[in-house]
């Protein structure tokens, strides 16, 4: 049972590698939500560029070292902030994955936070809003952090790419482009003040070929928590 097992924060590569700043404030912000986690100091790749590629035999031995890994720390829950991760780590590992949204959302609504004012938008990460199933959670933080929310078309289950997924960047990079520069038009086509996401490929694609400020969902609530980073 979850009571005597370790809840683990999974960081995933391009958090670990590219932004460690949002890993960190995730793990601060949920720790100051009374929600104790531990890291990973052997974590390695959740699998997904992998299973992506085609590669069946090491993405299947990679699975089952992650499943060792987290017996090795007694882990009874993971927590990540990667739609990709929380996806491909649900369907190998043996205890409950959730990304981080759909942990804190609930938690943060009973505490006394500083408002932002702020109208933003926010962009659904496809992992996120069709395969993990959570597109009310991002909101919910947002309005209980004082920002005014205003809608992209399309959004939810049926978001637009940011032009990040499936290796596009690497392999067809002007393709990649085109499609965040619309993803872009969409978003700033809002009036928003701000564009919000909480995939770190999604912000790395739209922070590359947008205009306005583009956040990670966790320096919002870090903010309005008085959590510092």
């Amino acid at each position: 049972m979850l009571w005597f097992k370790n809840r683990a924060f999974f960081k995933g590569c391009l958090v670990k590698n590219a932004y460690p700043g949002i890993g960190e404030l995730w793990v601060k912000i949920l720790r100051e939500l009374g929600v104790k986690v531990i890291t990973l100091p052997e974590e390695r790749c959740c699998g997904s560029p992998l299973k992506n590629a085609g590669a069946v035999k090491e993405y299947e031995k990679n699975a089952q070292m992650l499943r060792c890994l987290m017996d090795k720390y007694h882990v009874g829950e993971v927590i990540t902030a990667c739609p990709a991760c929380a996806n491909v780590l649900s369907q190998y590992l043996r205890v409950p994955v959730r990304h981080v949204t759909q942990v804190v959302a609930d938690r943060l609504c009973k505490r006394v936070l500083k408002p932002w004012n702020t109208t933003v938008v926010f962009h659904d990460p496809c992992h996120l809003a069709r395969a993990v199933g959570a597109v009310d959670e991002p909101r919910k933080i947002l309005r209980a952090c004082g920002c005014k929310v205003v809608e992209p078309e399309p959004r939810g289950k049926h978001t637009y790419c940011c032009g990040g997924g499936g290796g596009l960047p690497a392999n067809h990079p002007e393709t990649a482009e085109k499609i965040s520069k619309e993803r872009v038009r969409q978003l700033s086509s809002t009036g928003a003040e701000l564009i919000v996401t909480s995939c770190p490929m999604c912000l790395h694609q739209l922070r590359k070929n947008s205009n306005l400020q583009v956040l990670d969902l966790s320096e919002i609530v870090a903010k309005a928590l008085g959590v510092r980073g």
